[in-house]
């Protein structure tokens, strides 16, 4: 409950804004060409460096196939390695962080505070609007294996959680000629307008020689995304 103050609430009655009011703002957002090119030719790296923050969350959205594939931090730094099917592929982010963090405009609106002197809420700050959860608990057959849209109002976005991702080993030829290959999939969502695509598809394919140790298949099942409005943000 909160200790005093200002109370807002929606159409519905439904309490918005309190002194216990918290959520995630915008602190940064920008867009990105998917340049650098992978072993697999039609699939391509692009990165995103920002500052760490406090608590970064990060939404992203692209006209083809793409899923972040790994995070770092360093230096004070966070970077994002997106893989993208198609060259010069643009990938829009939107990097949610502490409210203290937020990128504000104007030098007039609404601050609500807590007890502590705190500030909880900002109206020239633009707060994470989450629309959807989309997550699978690892079933096998799960609907991502062929793949399936769901549509949103304003423009939607996700936020990455656990990649479904599977690596299976394939030989050919006859012994003692025999070459492995590694195939990569994992799950690559695609943007078209208010639609979004989940499905697993293939990625990379590795080449094992001869003499080399080849690493036994992997298979992550869960997956997780939020699903966020970013329109006019």
């Amino acid at each position: 409950m909160p200790d005093f103050g200002l109370q807002v609430y929606n159409q519905s009655n439904v309490l918005q804004i309190d002194s216990t009011y918290k959520n995630l703002a915008l602190r940064a957002k920008g867009s990105v060409a998917a340049t650098t090119a992978t072993a697999q030719g039609d699939w391509f790296y692009a990165t995103v460096t920002v500052s760490a923050g406090v608590s970064p969350v990060m939404a992203f959205r692209c006209p083809v196939a793409c899923y972040l594939r790994q995070t770092t931090i360093a230096n004070g730094n966070i970077t994002y390695l997106f893989l993208v099917k198609g060259n010069s592929q643009i990938v829009q982010y939107w990097i949610f962080d502490d409210p203290v963090q937020a990128t504000r405009s104007g030098n007039y609106g609404l601050q609500v505070f807590n007890s502590a002197g705190s500030l909880v809420f900002d109206s020239r700050s633009k707060y994470m609007r989450v629309l959807d959860s989309v997550r699978g608990n690892g079933n096998l057959s799960d609907p991502i294996e062929a793949g399936f849209t769901r549509s949103y109002s304003g423009l939607p976005a996700v936020v990455q959680g656990q990649l479904r991702f599977r690596v299976t080993n394939n030989a050919t030829g006859q012994p003692p000629a025999i070459t492995v290959f590694g195939a990569l999939e994992q799950v690559a969502p695609t943007f078209s307008g208010t639609n979004i695509t989940f499905a697993m598809m293939p990625s990379a394919v590795v080449q094992y020689s001869v003499n080399q140790n080849v690493p036994p298949g992997q298979f992550h099942t869960a997956y997780d995304y939020l699903v966020l409005d970013v329109a006019n943000i």
